[in-house]
Order: structure tokens, then C-alpha cells, then sequence
């Protein structure tokens, strides 16, 4: 079974793959990461977002890549990350920053199949 931490790295490969303008993405932890149902929360900057405050996006398990966990994204302009690290921006749901992810060395070429279930819709948090 695939550990959340390895699901977190493939979600955060994924971002740096396709999202847009995204520099740095990172993990972000609450009171209840032990639990095995609370999902996958990451933060991605993007150089595209204009700084209009951020609101979680919830998606499903996609274990055709290899995340058979729920996850939420919270995606920030450059600005916001900046206030976030430096304390004048505080995350929601009491939050922290964690692990940054590095950009991966390569970028797998995801299936078709997986293409398509990358593209879901999220769902409301």
C-alpha cells in the first residue's frame, strides 16, 4: 500500500508538472495527520495567481497515479507564500507549512487513462 507521504510526493510531482507557473510546493499538517482518513493537504505557489486570498479545493483518490488518498490544494501567489512564511498570513484550519517538495529531476508521462482522472473537478472542503 502506498504510504501517504509517497502519495504526497507523487501529488506534488504532479503539481510542479501541471501546474502553472508553480515554484515551490509544500505539505501542509493539522492536528490530525495521524488519522488514516484525513487527506493530503499541499500549498503550491504560482506564478500565475494574483493575490486574492485562497480557498482549499478538495478532490478523490486518484490510485491509477498512485494517490489512493483525498487530497486538498491550496494554491497562492508568491506573495501570499511570502506573508504565509513570514507569519502575516496564517493558513486556514489552524495550518502549518511543512515539507517543501522539491521539483522532481524528471517527469513521468502519466497514461491516458490517469491523464484523464488527473482532470477531475474538486470537490467543495
Amino acid at each position: 500500500m502506498v504510504t501517504k507521504d509517497e502519495a504526497a510526493r507523487t501529488l506534488a510531482g504532479l503539481r510542479y508538472e501541471g501546474g502553472d507557473g508553480v515554484t515551490h510546493v509544500y505539505r501542509l499538517v493539522g492536528a490530525a495527520e495521524d488519522d488514516p482518513d484525513e487527506p493530503i493537504k499541499l500549498l503550491n505557489d504560482s506564478e500565475s495567481r494574483e493575490p486574492i486570498g485562497f480557498h482549499p479545493l478538495g478532490f478523490r483518490p486518484m490510485p491509477a497515479l498512485g494517490v489512493p488518498y483525498r487530497y486538498i490544494l491550496l494554491v497562492v501567489s508568491p506573495g501570499e507564500l511570502v506573508d504565509i512564511r513570514g507569519g502575516r498570513l496564517e493558513l486556514p484550519r489552524g495550518w502549518k507549512l511543512g515539507e517543501e517538495f522539491p521539483r522532481p529531476a524528471f517527469e513521468p508521462e502519466p497514461d491516458d487513462a490517469a491523464a484523464d482522472e488527473w482532470a477531475d473537478e474538486p470537490e467543495p472542503v
